[in-house]
């Protein structure tokens, strides 16, 4: 699905990183990079955290949002080549010359991002599925229903537009302008699995949302900076404002089961030390004191 807005937004930002191959050269002489690194959590995963514990280097969260929704969609469509692709992240790092990009819009991309860049370093920000949901539920819920022509209903629609059925247990969600509840499970763990599977292990650090103001010296070791250097005092400022508990309307035995059948594999690999039926019952038991 294509609108002006993106191809616009597309054609322009291919024509400014065009014009950016010139730079590389001073750029690698004058002005190196610390590191270079990609965050490539999922949306609501902590993106946003990295990138502001990261203000101190050239560092941004989501640069290109409406090129790089296009740019996806283009992918997905095979309107663009692997080869095209990377040719275009290539010019694309040019012009940004950035030390940390922490954008969930990477992960999308990423294996022609890795073949371009296969020795930068990889953070995978990773929220446990429950509570994943339950946070993309309430972040999209406090926002204006979008048109379905906007550039942004799109980008959503690349991730979770997968055809799928609403069951007897979920079909509210259709009313509140929200795709079927395994879309987003499927989403989840197939964005996940994709990084696990393609980014070689010494190159990729995982850090559980929950953890990563606590696993900052952590981050450091892994992109070989001073701790004291990264702005603890900025991360988590960007939690939801509003809950809407719409987990807890969703019968419990479909809920764990949908839960485990979709994500459990990739979420024994991320979070080991907690099940998902536990995270389920802790997030009911929530819902239920609120």
């Amino acid at each position: 699905m294509q609108n002006q807005e993106m191809s616009t937004a597309y054609s322009d930002a291919v024509a400014r990183f065009n014009k950016s191959q010139y730079k590389i050269l001073p750029r690698k002489l004058f002005q190196k990079r610390q590191f270079q690194a990609f965050c490539i959590g999922t949306p609501k995963s902590g993106t946003h955290s990295v990138d502001t514990l990261c203000s101190a280097y050239r560092s941004r969260h989501e640069p290109d949002e409406k090129f790089m929704i296009s740019f996806i969609s283009q992918l997905k469509n095979g309107q663009v080549s692997t080869q095209d692709a990377i040719d275009i992240l290539k010019k694309r790092d040019y012009h940004h010359w950035l030390e940390m990009e922490s954008s969930h819009y990477c992960g999308e991309i990423i294996e022609p991002l890795y073949e371009a860049f296969p020795k930068a370093q990889y953070i995978l920000t990773v929220r446990d599925c429950v509570s994943w949901v339950d946070s993309w539920f309430n972040h999209q819920l406090a926002r204006k229903r979008l048109p379905e022509d906007s550039i942004f209903s799109i980008g959503r629609a690349n991730y979770y537009d997968m055809g799928l059925s609403y069951s007897r247990h979920d079909r509210f969600l259709e009313e509140l302008g929200l795709y079927p509840l395994k879309a987003y499970l499927t989403y989840w763990a197939n964005r996940n699995a994709g990084v696990l599977n393609t980014i070689a292990p010494s190159q990729l650090l995982i850090l559980q949302t929950n953890q990563i103001s606590k696993q900052a010296s952590l981050l450091a070791s892994f992109l070989g900076i001073q701790p004291g250097t990264l702005q603890l005092e900025k991360a988590h400022q960007f939690k939801a404002k509003e809950k809407f508990h719409i987990i807890n309307r969703i019968d419990k035995h479909y809920l764990e089961d949908s839960f485990e059948e979709i994500c459990g594999e990739v979420h024994s690999q991320t979070f080991p030390e907690v099940s998902i039926n536990g995270l389920i019952e802790k997030k009911l038991a929530r819902a239920d004191v609120a």
